[in-house]
C-alpha cells in the first residue's frame, strides 16, 4: 500500500566528509583552461564537473569525486583539493527501504534547487531526445549486425520490442523536450551511486554525467532504478515515496509530470537500444547471454511501463497516493519475473 510520506528533514552532511576548500587559484588555471579548450574537449568537461562540484561544496551539499582515497589524505583535482572520506564502509541505498528512498529523493531535490541558480558554461552534448530518435534511426543498421545465434537469444522479446517502439517514438517526439525546464542535473543518480552509512546519506559519487538537461530527465533515471529487478506494484510504491519527497522540497511543473512517463519508457527503449548495439560485439558466450538477458528485462519493462501510463501519471501529477491505488493496477509481472529467473539462472 502507498504511504504518506512524512515531512523530511534534510540533512546537511557536513560530517565524517571534510568540505573542499577551493584554492583559488587552481580555479582561475581551470577556467582559462576552458576558455582555450572549450567544454567539448575531455579537459573542459573535466573543468564543468568540478566547477559544479565546488559550487555544490560551498553551498553546503557535500559530494565527493568518484575517486579512490584514503581517510585523512589530502587529493588535490584540477579544480580544487579537499579531504577525502573513506567510504569503504558505505553502501549502496537499499530501494526497499522507505526511509533511504525519502532521503535520496530530498538530497536530489537540494541538488536541484542548488544546480537551478549555476550558471557555469554548459556542455554542448546532444540532448537525451536527440541522441535516443539517433538510435532509432540506427535500429535497422545494428540488426543487421545481429547473427542467427544472438537473434535467437532475443527472439520473442524483439518482437515484442519492435511494436513498443512506434508508440514510444511517438510519445517522446510529443514532450517538446527542449522547451522543459533545465539545469545541471547529476545524470547518474542510482541506487550504487547514492551511498549510506547507519541510516545517513553519506555520498553522492559520480558527477562525470552532469550536464545541462532536462531536470525530468534526472527524476526518470532516479526512478528508474527504484527497483533491483522487475517493475511492479511495489516499484510504484518506491516511486510515489521518491516522488512525494522530491515534490516537499522542490516541486515540477505540470509539463514536467506529463513528461515523466514518456522518459522512464524512452530511458528503458534506450537501454534495450544499447543492449542490441554490443551483443554482437561480445565474443564469450556466457556474457553474451548475460547481455541478451539484460535486453529482455528492459523490454518487459518497457511493456509494462506502456500498461501502467495512467497509474505512472497519477502520481507524478499527486493523484495516485491512496492505499487502495495499488489494488486497483491490475498488474501482471509474471513475465517479467521469469525473464528475471532466467537472467540469474544463467549467471
Amino acid at each position: 500500500m502507498f504511504r504518506e510520506a512524512a515531512p523530511v528533514v534534510l540533512q546537511t552532511y557536513s560530517s565524517p566528509i571534510q568540505r573542499l576548500t577551493v584554492d583559488q587559484s587552481i580555479r582561475r588555471a581551470a577556467y582559462e583552461d576552458l576558455d582555450k579548450h572549450g567544454s567539448s574537449t575531455s579537459r573542459g568537461i573535466a573543468g564543468v564537473h568540478g566547477f559544479l562540484a565546488s559550487y555544490l561544496f560551498q553551498r553546503g551539499f557535500t559530494i565527493l569525486d568518484q575517486r579512490r582515497a584514503i581517510e585523512g589524505q589530502s587529493m588535490t583535482l584540477p579544480w580544487g583539493s579537499y579531504s577525502a572520506y573513506d567510504v569503504t564502509a558505505a553502501q549502496k541505498m537499499d530501494c526497499e527501504d522507505p526511509a533511504q528512498v525519502s532521503k535520496a529523493a530530498a538530497a536530489l531535490a537540494t541538488f536541484h534547487k542548488l544546480t537551478a541558480a549555476y550558471t557555469h558554461p554548459h556542455n554542448t552534448q546532444e540532448s537525451f531526445v536527440q541522441e535516443f530518435l539517433q538510435r532509432l534511426k540506427e535500429l535497422q543498421m545494428d540488426l543487421k549486425s545481429l547473427d542467427k545465434s544472438s537473434m535467437d537469444l532475443i527472439l520473442g522479446s524483439m518482437q515484442l520490442f519492435k511494436d513498443s517502439l512506434p508508440k514510444v517514438e511517438g510519445l517522446v517526439s510529443d514532450l517538446s523536450y527542449e522547451t522543459l525546464p533545465r539545469l545541471f542535473i547529476h545524470g547518474s543518480y542510482r541506487c550504487s551511486n547514492i551511498l549510506f552509512h547507519d541510516g545517513e546519506l553519506v555520498r553522492i559519487p559520480d558527477l562525470d554525467r552532469s550536464r545541462y538537461e532536462a531536470r525530468a530527465l534526472d527524476i526518470a533515471i532516479a526512478s528508474a532504478d527504484l527497483t533491483p529487478s522487475v517493475y511492479d506494484a511495489v516499484y510504484l510504491e518506491s516511486i510515489n515515496t521518491f516522488f512525494s519527497n522530491y515534490d516537499q522540497i522542490q516541486p515540477l511543473e505540470s509539463c514536467e509530470e506529463d513528461a515523466l512517463p514518456a522518459l522512464l519508457m524512452a530511458r528503458e527503449a534506450y537501454e534495450a537500444l544499447r543492449d542490441i548495439r554490443r551483443i554482437p560485439k561480445i565474443q564469450d558466450q556466457r556474457t553474451k547471454h548475460l547481455r541478451a538477458g539484460k535486453f529482455r528485462k528492459h523490454v518487459s519493462r518497457l511493456d509494462w511501463l506502456q500498461e501502467n501510463q495512467e497509474s505512472l501519471q497519477e502520481i507524478f501529477r499527486g493523484q495516485g497516493r491512496k492505499d487502495e491505488t495499488s489494488f486497483a493496477l491490475g498488474v501482471d509481472v509474471r513475465s517479467c519475473r521469469e525473464d528475471l529467473q532466467e537472467l540469474q539462472e544463467a549467471s
